[in-house]
C-alpha cells in the first residue's frame, strides 16, 4: 500500500501495514501479488478505505483464503523523556503526560524526543522549555499538523494523614 510492503501472519491469516505519519487512510491502493491463476477480492488497484480492518479473499481454483488487513498510519512522536523519565504519550486525545520527583524545577526542562520519520516538532527536542503551565508542541510534516498538549508535574505533597479504628 503506497509502496509500502505488508507484514503477512500465515497463523493468524493477517496481514499489517504501517504507512507514514499523516496518511490518509479513507481512499488507498493496495498492490497485491498473487500466485499465476489465482485471484483476490477486493481486487488489487481498486480504491479502498482503510479505516477499519478489510477482509481479502485469495481465491485459487476451489482453494481459498482469508486475510484480514490492518493498515495504520504511524504516530508522530515515538518517544518524549525528561531527565531520563519516560512520558505516557495518548496519540488519540493528542497529550503527553509526565510526573518528574518532587523538587524538580519545571521552569528550565529539556525534554528528549523522538520523532517519526519525517515529521518536525515544534518546540524542539532539547530546547529549554518552562513547563509550570502546560505546553503545547506543534507536530507536522507534509500532510498534517497536530497540536499535542504536555503537561509536567511534581507528585502532590503535603502531611501525610491515617486514619486508625474506627
Amino acid at each position: 500500500v503506497n509502496g509500502v510492503m505488508g507484514t503477512i501472519d500465515h497463523k493468524s491469516d493477517k496481514i499489517s501495514v504501517t504507512l507514514p505519519y499523516g496518511t490518509n487512510l479513507t481512499a488507498l491502493v493496495p498492490q497485491i501479488d498473487i500466485p499465476e491463476g489465482a485471484t483476490v477480492e477486493p481486487s488489487s488497484g481498486k480504491t479502498i478505505n482503510f479505516t477499519q480492518a478489510v477482509k481479502f479473499r485469495v481465491k485459487n481454483g476451489n482453494i481459498y483464503k482469508e486475510y484480514e488487513v490492518n493498515v495504520k498510519a504511524q504516530n508522530p512522536i515515538i518517544s518524549f523523556k525528561i531527565n531520563g523519565l519516560d512520558a505516557t504519550i495518548n496519540h488519540s486525545n493528542k497529550s503527553i503526560s509526565l510526573t518528574v520527583p518532587d523538587g524538580t524545577n519545571l521552569t528550565a526542562l529539556q525534554p528528549v524526543i523522538e520523532m517519526a520519520p519525517g515529521v518536525s516538532i515544534t518546540p524542539a527536542s532539547g530546547s529549554t522549555i518552562n513547563f509550570t503551565n502546560s505546553v503545547q508542541f506543534t507536530v507536522s510534516n507534509a500532510n498534517l499538523t497536530e497540536i499535542y498538549t504536555a503537561k509536567v508535574s511534581t507528585p502532590v505533597s503535603g502531611p501525610t494523614i491515617a486514619f486508625i479504628g474506627t
